[in-house]
């Protein structure tokens, strides 16, 4: 069934993949299905659930970017793995970082980062906006992912510290660049982002789906703040 899903969507986008990926996504979504019976990682409960929701979801919207060797990226709030290890899978030029600060699900992540022999993949289990202040990741990736971390304007402010100059923070998201309130914009605009537009995603290989910003400057030493100012100035109408 699994390898069904798979296949379906590599035809529908027309795309192929290795027999050892293709191995990889099925094991992945097999380790977190496992998991699951055993404490609370994803509330799917079936392993197609898993392979459709999880794993196809996560790399069908940036399939196609170009990935040079070499490119950095770091995931906010792993959680399963979703999409820091499917990335990995995918992309043979990709390293990172997947942060989670849930001991058991870091855990789970290291263990499915030894069990798939994942090259160039580091956990670390602590808060992103403490991490975000430490020298050695610090502006320091090309990427940053974000799906299902945060509110938007927590999700800016956490991952822009992350991201070099001309670097990229991708949040996967049913809204679209035209559905930016001021307030997001203007958000975005003072940690050194710059919304991209529909087209612009698409020229550089993302599928349109989600929400794609480029870090245009350096960011100021005062971001990240502590989570709680973050968060009430997220929450402020």
């Amino acid at each position: 069934m699994e390898r069904d899903i798979i296949q379906d969507w590599c035809s529908e986008r027309k795309i192929s993949i290795t027999s050892e990926t293709e191995s990889k996504f099925i094991l992945f979504g097999n380790l977190i299905h496992k998991t699951t019976q055993m404490f609370n990682l994803t509330g799917l409960k079936t392993s197609g659930e898993i392979m459709s929701e999880l794993i196809i979801k996560s790399i069908d919207p940036v399939c196609d970017i170009i990935v040079p060797r070499g490119t950095r990226f770091i995931d906010l709030g792993s959680g399963a793995g979703i999409p820091g290890i499917v990335l990995s899978i995918f992309f043979n030029n990709f390293s990172g970082v997947l942060i989670e600060s849930n001991q058991k699900k870091a855990g789970f992540l290291k263990s499915v980062i030894n069990e798939l022999e994942l090259a160039g993949l580091e956990v670390v289990c602590e808060r992103a906006e403490l991490i975000a202040r430490m020298t050695e990741y610090r502006e320091t990736f090309n990427w940053c992912f974000a799906r299902a971390f945060a509110k938007l304007f927590i999700t800016i402010e956490l991952g822009a510290p992350f991201i070099k100059t001309g670097g990229c923070l991708y949040v996967y998201s049913n809204e679209q660049p035209d559905d930016m309130t001021e307030k997001i914009l203007m958000h975005a605009g003072r940690t050194g982002l710059c919304i991209m537009s529909h087209k612009e995603q698409v020229d550089m290989g993302l599928s349109g789906k989600g929400l794609c910003f480029k870090k245009e400057r350096s960011i100021q030493d005062q971001f990240p703040r502590k989570y709680a100012l973050i968060k009430r100035e997220a929450e402020k109408s």
